[in-house]
């Protein structure tokens, strides 16, 4: 279609994956990566079919099978294997490379080129069938759709690796990428509103579609105009379809009006319609991308133009209707039937797709290794500190008690059998000789019974001193001291009581 924009691809350099992933494999996976050997290869052809990639069915291909590869490859490596370089191209000149060693970084520029060749194959559907406007209206919303999955995770991709110093392509900002969405929307819309002229719909309805152009170019300008990506023939041709269509939709409401006999209505839409020409009426064809833009400006300010100078002059002689002022004028309505359309690429894996074979199906997951290491760590560190280093206390303080107490020079002496004094030897064999240690257990089985008798004899005197002592405490108290004269107990047996205590 020659009057709408198609984007231009990013370009990139070729990279030296294979030797990244073989390297990382053997080091830190603890496999071996000639088993893996068939999918290193897969996945750099796969690379390097994207550095000439061409904006047609074949690169759609090649973009979707590796943006399939990648997602495998982001689940099983480190984010940072290799710096990918990309180019901007939207500007005045090819800009980069903008290197940065992210996994989710090469993920995000490629479906940049997904949404750039869409727009190509948009552009290269006729304008002429209703099938090929239908199938350029659907890419021009799935480049759309690509847009707006950027902008999901394009902010937690700026987070994540604290890009504030690091330079990326002007083409992956946030205003750039909103500017690109709103573009193909418009132009997704615009093929609509082709079919609609082409099938001679009501004018109505071919308002409200215009007046839908015309703010999705607006929202797409205000973007646009936040940033240095786009070159002024892009901003210029912007701004041409933003007015263009405003200017249609006001036209086709006249339309509208003098159909219904509203001839002072269809002089203020026709007016406003030749007011939003103006806008742009200066702008030339040099000054734009695509000259037809500015062709299709003039026919319509002329068609506007002629027709206003018509009814003009009719209601002057025949209908004198009020003409209403443009802020007087019923607002006309804008009708958007185009959105983003997120294509299959880009959709979560199905069951289907998940069960066939995919790259580095056996490789254990980076994040699995960086787990296990984990554990291996903390344990290792757990077992210096709980064990090692307190078993090292432990030793210290046994050491430092022995020391204190000469316990050393005792655990010596017992060590050495022949450093033992004679008399102990003696001892020792005169113990042996009547009859070791069953001697001894004999020995201290009488004492016990000797123990048993003495305190069974003691218990008897006790007892026989404390009834002694009740009965004279009983004749004192029954005689009195006067008559009972012998020495109180207590007194007469204080001898015997001191010796059975020291027994005690």
């Amino acid at each position: 279609m020659s009057n709408l924009l198609h984007i231009p691809l990013l370009k990139t350099d070729r990279i030296d994956l294979s030797s990244v992933l073989r390297k990382i494999i053997d080091e830190e996976f603890l496999q071996t990566s000639v088993s893996f050997e068939n999918d290193i290869k897969t996945i750099s052809s796969s690379r390097n079919l994207i550095v000439d990639l061409s904006p047609d069915t074949v690169g759609l291909e090649n973009l979707d099978s590796y943006y399939q590869q990648l997602e495998i490859i982001e689940s099983k490596f480190p984010s940072d294997l290799i710096d990918f370089p990309w180019y901007g191209t939207l500007g005045y000149r090819v800009t980069g490379p903008f290197a940065i060693r992210s996994l989710e970084y090469e993920r995000i520029n490629i479906i940049y080129c997904m949404a750039s060749v869409y727009s190509h194959l948009g552009c290269n559907y006729s304008s002429d069938s209703e099938n090929g406007l239908k199938i350029a209206c659907q890419r021009f919303q799935e480049a759309a759709g690509c847009f707006e999955f950027i902008i999901t995770i394009l902010q937690s991709f700026e987070k994540k690796n604290k890009l504030g110093n690091v330079a990326i392509p002007l083409e992956l900002r946030h205003e750039t990428i909103l500017a690109l969405k709103y573009l193909m929307l418009a132009q997704a819309q615009e093929t609509i509103w082709k079919k609609s002229v082409i099938d001679n719909m009501k004018d109505s309805v071919i308002s409200k579609l215009s007046m839908g152009i015309s703010d999705l170019y607006n929202s797409c300008y205000i973007s646009a105009n936040k940033t240095v990506s786009f070159t002024k023939k892009w901003l210029n041709h912007i701004k041409v379809k933003r007015y263009h269509f405003s200017s249609a939709s006001y036209y086709r409401r006249s339309l509208v009006e003098v159909s219904a006999g509203n001839f002072g209505l269809e002089i203020g839409y026709l007016k406003s319609a030749a007011s939003e020409i103006k806008n742009i009426i200066n702008i030339k064809e040099s000054d734009v991308s695509l000259p037809n833009t500015i062709a299709d400006v003039k026919n319509l300010s002329q068609v506007i133009n002629n027709t206003l100078r018509v009814s003009e002059r009719d209601n002057d002689l025949i209908h004198l209707q009020l003409i209403p002022s443009r802020n007087e004028l019923p607002l006309v309505e804008k009708v958007v039937l185009v959105k983003e359309n997120l294509v299959k690429a880009l959709r979560p894996v199905s069951g289907a797709a998940i069960s066939e074979k995919k790259l580095f199906d056996s490789l254990l997951p980076f994040i699995i290794i960086q787990s296990a290491q984990s554990f291996k760590e903390r344990l290792e560190e757990y077992v210096e500190k709980n064990i090692k280093d307190e078993l090292i206390n432990l030793n210290k303080g046994l050491n430092t008690f022995i020391t204190e107490n000469k316990i050393q020079s005792t655990i010596d002496l017992m060590q050495k059998t022949n450093s033992l004094p004679e008399s102990k030897l003696e001892h020792m064999e005169e113990i042996n000789s009547l009859g070791g240690t069953k001697y001894l257990f004999n020995g201290m089985n009488d004492l016990n019974n000797f123990r048993n008798q003495a305190d069974s004899l003691l218990k008897g005197c006790w007892e026989k001193l404390n009834v002694e002592a009740k009965e004279d405490e009983f004749l004192r108290s029954k005689f009195g001291p006067e008559r009972w004269i012998s020495s109180p107990s207590a007194h007469v047996s204080q001898e015997i009581t001191n010796k059975l205590k020291k027994l005690v």
